[in-house]
């Protein structure tokens, strides 16, 4: 890593990126994200999978909303990434998709605090 070269732990891969988060996924070439993406979406089959037989159904819903929405997401991210072009309007469409995911994200995280019985601001 060259001096000055910030680091950047990818959650939940074990792996370094040495460059921020993102930039990882798109300074590659090809329809290929890298390894450090594959193996956190794994990762996440793989807790998704064991969680539908421990989470409650509301729970569940809510998580599978999310689910899909980052299925889709990748979808439309990973040929952007991959591209030498920078085609703005379908990253203005890739944004606001991932934007509108939000309220998904924060749906699921209240249904998660209340089965937890966590209070939560709309409680």
């Amino acid at each position: 890593m060259a001096e000055g070269e910030a680091r950047s732990s990818l959650p939940g891969s074990g792996l370094d990126c040495p460059r921020r988060g993102s930039e990882c996924v798109r300074s590659r070439s090809g329809a290929d994200p890298g390894p450090a993406t594959e193996i956190a979406r794994v990762e996440f089959q793989d807790t998704y999978a064991k969680a539908q037989m421990l989470v409650p159904d509301d729970v569940l819903q809510r998580c599978q909303t999310v689910r899909v929405a980052l299925a889709e997401a990748r979808k439309l991210l990973t040929p952007l990434a991959g591209s030498a072009e920078h085609d703005q309007r379908k990253w203005q469409e890739a944004h606001t998709f991932l934007m509108e995911m939000w309220e998904a994200i924060l749906a699921m995280q209240h249904a998660m605090r209340q089965d937890l019985g966590i209070p939560t601001t709309e409680s």
